[in-house]
């Protein structure tokens, strides 16, 4: 991260800035990974009741998404997690999940969860989800496992 003020606040898909970047994390997902095994949720779902999608701003840069759904059963999961090209290797992936894990507690949560998939281009993220805690578990609420996706859950 750069010296730049850093914020991060509640956005809405409809926002020009975050409607893009969704765009390019739905792009990314549907084309990285085998059809019927991607499960990024489009602009209208993140809008729903239940989810709530948060924006990491470098001045007035977005840098990054990430979004919690409400799962019940005081479980949360994460959601569109995605930092904008250009940005990678900055932190960013790093502040926003941080923020959501910060997120989870206050909101009384016990157990974050996250379904994420399996090739090359989710190491990075498998490493980072790995390195703030979350372990490797069995799917949970509509997935069900497969060689392209892998569970992780995050203890509160």
């Amino acid at each position: 991260m750069t010296a730049q003020h850093v914020s991060i606040r509640t956005v809405h898909p409809s926002q020009p800035e975050v409607s893009a970047l969704l765009d390019l994390h739905l792009h990314a997902a549907r084309t990285g990974t085998k059809a019927g095994y991607s499960f990024a949720l489009d602009h209208s779902a993140l809008a729903k009741p239940g989810i709530t999608l948060f924006g990491v701003y470098a001045g007035d840069e977005l840098v990054a998404l990430g979004a919690l759904s409400e799962l019940g059963n005081d479980e949360l999961e994460v959601k569109s997690m995605r930092v904008a090209p250009g940005n990678v290797g900055k932190g960013y992936g790093r502040l926003i999940l941080d923020h959501l894990i910060a997120e989870a507690r206050k909101r009384g949560a016990v157990t974050m969860r996250l379904e994420t998939g399996t090739t090359p281009d989710y190491v990075p993220a498998n490493g980072l989800y790995s390195s703030a805690g979350f372990i490797p578990t069995g799917p949970f609420a509509q997935y069900a496992a497969s060689d392209h996706n892998r569970f992780y859950a995050l203890t509160l």
